[in-house]
């Protein structure tokens, strides 16, 4: 179980036993305030697998910002940056009582950050953005194709188990 009660998203969620945080990145000053905190797959070197959870929270930019409109926002980045970005289905769920908008969508992945063909690979991705009070999140599992069932598994089990902490 993560439990974060710091800066502007307080939150809990349990991830897979075999993950570990891999990134906590948290911005709360007059210039940027977001939260930003990562879950990787514990893999050996060589293994050239993707394996990735991430919840992103940020102040909305406007109190009419709906999950629909973040959400389309997002999907909207995913097409300008990856140019094999192809949505594969897009739906609303339900974040404990919060309603959200989630896709699934497929694109490449550079996990060494260099997009070389040796490095590449197909991934897919499932994505939910919901509004809380004056913030916006984002839940981002993403997994390489080998991986794409237990990737649907664990983006549903963290959908279950993510809470908001007050």
């Amino acid at each position: 179980m993560f439990y974060l009660k710091e800066g502007i998203a307080h939150f809990s969620l349990e991830y897979p036993v075999d993950y570990s945080v891999t990134r906590i990145d948290i911005r709360n000053s007059v210039a940027s305030q977001y939260t930003d905190i990562g879950f990787g797959l514990q893999t050996a070197a060589n293994n050239r697998s993707l394996a990735e959870i991430s919840v992103y929270a940020w102040p909305a930019n406007s109190p009419t910002d709906t999950a629909a409109l973040i959400l389309t926002g997002m999907l909207a980045q995913g097409e300008t940056i990856f140019p094999d970005f192809k949505l594969m289905d897009r739906y609303s769920v339900m974040i404990g009582d919060m309603e959200g908008q989630a896709a699934v969508f497929s694109w490449t992945a550079s996990p060494s950050g260099e997009p070389e063909e040796e490095t590449t690979l197909p991934a897919v991705s499932r994505m939910v953005c919901f509004r809380y009070g004056d913030l916006a999140w984002e839940i981002h599992v993403a997994s390489d194709l080998e991986r794409q069932a237990q990737g649907e598994a664990e983006f549903q089990h963290v959908l279950e188990t993510f809470q908001i902490l007050n």
